[in-house]
């Protein structure tokens, strides 16, 4: 009975929004936030991943704002852009214009990350 009411408590949003603040300043604390652990921070399973794809020419995201190009409308998120000249930009914003040679890392159900960027299974 115990366990079943510490998993109801947790699951409550009062509860659940501490809780989870709580995991995150911990996992910076012990170094875990800094490193590319993306199974236990996203919790990918179920056919989402984190994919890494260079911006080509011919992309249809090339020179556009993510407000125009609406990577969301593709059930994708971009979590960052390496861009050409070295710099990272986290969790870029929806006036962020994608670059040719950029690389975006994204986050989204297999089989719509490799719909975005026009990928095969021999690709990925």
């Amino acid at each position: 009975m115990a366990i079943f009411s510490v998993a109801v408590l947790l699951n409550l949003r009062v509860v659940k929004g501490p809780v989870e603040s709580f995991q995150k300043w911990m996992l910076k604390r012990v170094g875990i936030a800094h490193i590319r652990d993306y199974d236990y921070l996203l919790n990918l399973r179920d056919g989402y991943v984190v994919f890494d794809k260079e911006i080509s020419e011919d992309h249809p995201w090339l020179g556009k704002t993510f407000a125009e190009s609406l990577p969301s409308d593709a059930r994708i998120m971009v979590l960052g852009i390496y861009r050409v000249e070295g710099e990272f930009l986290g969790a870029p914003d929806k006036d962020s214009r994608v670059e040719e040679g950029d690389v975006l890392m994204v986050y989204g159900r297999d089989e719509d990350v490799k719909a975005s960027f026009n990928l095969n299974k021999s690709d990925s």
